[in-house]
């Protein structure tokens, strides 16, 4: 598994004056079930910043690999 996490800021909200920042957490993996679960629950239990953020969501999304001579788009997550 390959993750990264980027922080961001756009400034601050003009009708709450809160400085509207986060962190994004992004990782690849092959085996969601394996490796971005159990990490995603350890995370939400005992990650120290907890106690200065606020997940708002999260998503898991398939990507496409390469395509051999011979298949259709989508084959491999498919099949």
């Amino acid at each position: 598994m390959h993750r990264r996490a980027y922080s961001y800021t756009s400034g601050v909200d003009a009708k709450t004056g809160r400085l509207e920042a986060g962190l994004l957490f992004i990782c690849f993996t092959q085996n969601p079930e394996t490796q971005y679960l159990p990490m995603l629950h350890v995370m939400g239990k005992m990650d120290k910043l907890n106690e200065y953020t606020i997940p708002i969501g999260n998503a898991l999304f398939a990507c496409q690999g390469g395509i051999q001579a011979g298949e259709y788009f989508g084959q491999s997550l498919l099949q």
